[in-house]
């Protein structure tokens, strides 16, 4: 698409274009119109402080999208410090490197850090990519979720879990 920068952020990815702490963006107040933020919020310690953070760097009038496991039987987020194992995370959390259970309160919890007219899209169930017909079905409707939210003409790259990459080619 003309005139888009995108840019990669993560702490510890090789292939990240900036490694950072999604706490502490190296970037300017209200520099990016669009950030994509996929199923990060569960895995670092200070997620509150992380959502400010998207919010601080995104433009006034840009969007946010998002994405982490919610459960919305849960009332409130469920999360407890003292659960370290990689095997108590996961049966607590769902996931050995998760931190948290996100609830019903997820919404509340990104108005406190500043987003604004923050709508919910819940998904159940978890996707397994586990070959290409598979992965380009996901990514289509990943794809076409972006696309209708977003207004953007991109490309969806799927990562299956034995390391494929499937692009999954433009919208529109």
């Amino acid at each position: 698409a003309p005139n888009l920068t995108y840019v990669t952020a993560d702490l510890n990815m090789p292939e990240a274009a900036v490694r950072a702490q999604l706490d502490r963006l190296p970037f300017g107040n209200a520099c990016f119109d669009v950030v994509i933020c996929s199923h990060v919020l569960e895995h670092v310690e200070h997620d509150l402080e992380s959502m400010a953070e998207l919010h601080l760097v995104l433009a006034r009038t840009g969007q946010a999208l998002i994405m982490m496991p919610v459960n919305r039987k849960l009332a409130e987020t469920y999360e407890d410090p003292s659960i370290t194992d990689p095997e108590a995370r996961k049966r607590a959390f769902g996931h050995p490197g998760h931190l948290r259970y996100y609830g019903a309160d997820v919404t509340a919890r990104l108005e406190e850090s500043g987003f604004e007219n923050v709508s919910t899209y819940v998904q159940s169930g978890n996707v397994v990519l586990s070959s290409k017909g598979a992965a380009k079905g996901v990514g289509g409707q990943v794809e076409q979720l972006i696309a209708k939210r977003f207004d953007l003409d991109l490309e969806v790259v799927v990562r299956t879990r034995d390391g494929q990459e499937l692009i999954i080619g433009q919208t529109r």
